[in-house]
């Protein structure tokens, strides 16, 4: 029932925020569909990814670009020493080893490579061919607090990950150079992802 109730509301905020983009709720591009592996598509092509977990919900909105969402609650840290072997690098699990990091930080790589993969980035089977050392090296500036954010950039795809007091999420989108160049120019933000968790 928990997580009937999760994709529910999930599936409402992304209607909510793909109502913001297209200009009202009740047009042709407000609906929402699905592609046979589960992917969310929308009719005018704005790209929007949606996960949930038992008590977090996480969406994610853009104009142009891929764009991929995975959010997971904090109890499933716990789970993570299991797949680690799957999940990490030979880097990531030498820093691991050398900086003494938790499950939540395994649960921080777990979200941003599911990120990856609904963009087309990363498969699920080739998680140990991501690299993402970055995000573990920054993993311990002291705060385990509520609010942390962390940003890495790879080519042309910008990654988010995020922590509060109940889930653990990630943002991916892929850039094109030339929006990214006009946007530096520019200053304008009109390309910008809207996430919520």
């Amino acid at each position: 029932m928990e997580d009937r109730r999760s994709h529910f509301l999930a599936h409402c905020l992304a209607k909510t925020m793909l109502a913001d983009h297209v200009g009202g709720i009740d047009g042709p591009c407000s609906v929402i569909s699905h592609e046979s592996s589960g992917r969310p598509v929308t009719a005018c092509g704005i790209e929007l990814s949606i996960s949930h977990s038992v008590s977090s919900v996480a969406v994610a909105v853009a104009r142009s670009g891929g764009v991929g969402v995975d959010v997971e609650d904090l109890s499933r840290a716990e789970d993570m020493a299991a797949v680690r072997d799957i999940l990490c690098s030979h880097n990531e699990l030498r820093i691991i080893r050398e900086e003494g990091c938790d499950e939540i930080d395994l649960l921080r790589l777990w979200v941003a490579k599911e990120a990856l993969v609904k963009i087309g980035a990363a498969t699920l089977d080739g998680f140990r061919r991501v690299d993402l050392s970055m995000l573990l090296l920054s993993h311990a500036d002291g705060t385990q607090a509520t609010g942390c954010r962390w940003g890495v950039s790879c080519g042309d795809v910008d990654l988010t990950v995020w922590r509060d007091s109940r889930c653990v999420g990630a943002v991916a989108r892929t850039v094109r150079r030339i929006a990214r160049e006009r946007q530096r120019l520019s200053g304008c933000g009109a390309d910008e992802v809207d996430a919520i968790a």
